[in-house]
C-alpha cells in the first residue's frame, strides 16, 4: 500500500502564509461591520442611553431633546465624525472589562454649538433680564461650555459651568468692558430666581460675607467697590499692588491696625514660611536676635533690613547692662524705637 504523500515544505509555508493572510482579513472585514454597526447605533440617543442613561433622561427633558448625541459630540467634519465613530468603537469593550476613565467626560466643541446658534455671534439676546452679546466673549476665548455646560444634561453633566457675575467681571472692569450694570441688567424683574445662587460671586456675598468674600477674585472687586472700601477693614489696598512684596514690611511696622489686618486673610504661619522667623518680631527679639543670626546667617534679615541699620547699633557696643538712656537713643539712632 503507498503511503500518503507529504507536502514538500514550500507547500506547508503556502499554506501557512494563507491562513495568515485569511485570518488579517477576517479581521479587518470584522472590525468594519463592527465599526459600522456601532457607528449606526451611536446616532440613537436611546442606544447611548444603555449606559449613559442619566444624561439620556436629562437630555429627554432639555430643551435640546431633538439633537442627536453625535450632532454635539462628533460634529459635522469628516475627522469629527471619524474620530467619534472611533471613540464609539473602544466603548463598548471599555464597558464591558471596566477599564475606562471615571468620572466619563467630555468636551464639546464651539462650533459645534454654533453649528445651530451661528447667529448668537452677530446679534445682542436679551433673555430673562439680561442683554448679553456673545461676539466679544467668544473672542476672549471663552468656549459655550464655559458657561453652559448643563444646557443637556443638567445636573448629570461633570463639568457644571453656569454664567455668572465673577466671570463676566473679568472683563467688565471699566477698561477692556464697562462695568455700569445697565450695560447687561435691563430688567432684573424677569431674571430667573434660582441663577441667582450659582457661582462664587454668590457665595462670596451672601449671608456670611465676611468670612467668604475672600474666597472669590479679589481682581474683580473694584467692578463695583472703590480702591478704599476694603481698606475701611483690611487697613491696606486690596487687591495688593505688584510692589507689595517689597513695601509690606515697611506698612505693617508704620501701623498696628495693619500688622493686625494681615492675619485676617492670612494664617500667622505665612510671615513665618517666608521671613523663617515670627513677624512682626515679637519685644524679645533684640535680646535673641544675635543667636539666631549665628545659627541661621544673616540672608532672611535681608529681606526686610540694610545693613547699615545693624551697623548703626552694633558699632555702639550696645550690650546688656547699657544705661536705659543711652539705650533709647541708640534705637533712636537706629530706627527701632
Amino acid at each position: 500500500m503507498d503511503s500518503p504523500v507529504r507536502p514538500d515544505r514550500t507547500e506547508q509555508l503556502d499554506r501557512t502564509l494563507q491562513r495568515i493572510y485569511y485570518g488579517i482579513l477576517s479581521l479587518i472585514l470584522g472590525f468594519f461591520v463592527y465599526f459600522n454597526i456601532v457607528a449606526a447605533l451611536g446616532t440613537i440617543p436611546a442606544v447611548c442611553g444603555i449606559c449613559h442613561a442619566p444624561a439620556h433622561t436629562a437630555l429627554e427633558q432639555s430643551k435640546h431633546s431633538d439633537v442627536g448625541c453625535t450632532s454635539c459630540h462628533a460634529g459635522n467634519e469628516p475627522f469629527g465624525i471619524v474620530s467619534q465613530r472611533l471613540a464609539l468603537a473602544r466603548m463598548i469593550p471599555a464597558k464591558l472589562s471596566g477599564f475606562y476613565r471615571k468620572p466619563v467626560t467630555t468636551l464639546v466643541p464651539a462650533k459645534n454649538c454654533l453649528g445651530c446658534h451661528e447667529p448668537i455671534e452677530s446679534k445682542v439676546i436679551e433673555s430673562k433680564g439680561l442683554r448679553v452679546s456673545h461676539k466679544e466673549i467668544i473672542s476672549a476665548g471663552y468656549a459655550c461650555g464655559d458657561c453652559h455646560s448643563t444646557v443637556a444634561h443638567g445636573k448629570n453633566a461633570v463639568r457644571q459651568n453656569f454664567a455668572e457675575v465673577g466671570k463676566c467681571l473679568t472683563c467688565h472692569n471699566d477698561t477692556t468692558a464697562s462695568s455700569e450694570c445697565a450695560s447687561c441688567h435691563v430688567n432684573d424683574a424677569k431674571r430667573d430666581p434660582s441663577s441667582r445662587v450659582l457661582g462664587a460671586w454668590q457665595i462670596s456675598h451672601g449671608e456670611n460675607w465676611r468670612q467668604t468674600h475672600g474666597m472669590d477674585n479679589l481682581q474683580t472687586c473694584q467692578a463695583c467697590h472703590s480702591k478704599l472700601y476694603c481698606s475701611t477693614c483690611h487697613k491696606t489696598e486690596l487687591p495688593h499692588a505688584n510692589s507689595w512684596i517689597v513695601s509690606h514690611g515697611k506698612e505693617v511696622k508704620s501701623s498696628n491696625e495693619a500688622a493686625a489686618g494681615c492675619t485676617q486673610c492670612h494664617s500667622e504661619s505665612l510671615c513665618k514660611n517666608c521671613h523663617s522667623l515670627e513677624m512682626p518680631h515679637p519685644q524679645s527679639f533684640l535680646a535673641r536676635h544675635s543667636s539666631l543670626v549665628k545659627k541661621d546667617g544673616d540672608k532672611n534679615c535681608y529681606q526686610c533690613h540694610l545693613k547699615e541699620s545693624c551697623t548703626r547699633c552694633h558699632k555702639y557696643h550696645a550690650h546688656p547692662g547699657i544705661p536705659e538712656d543711652k539705650l533709647k537713643l541708640l534705637h533712636k539712632e537706629a530706627g527701632l524705637d
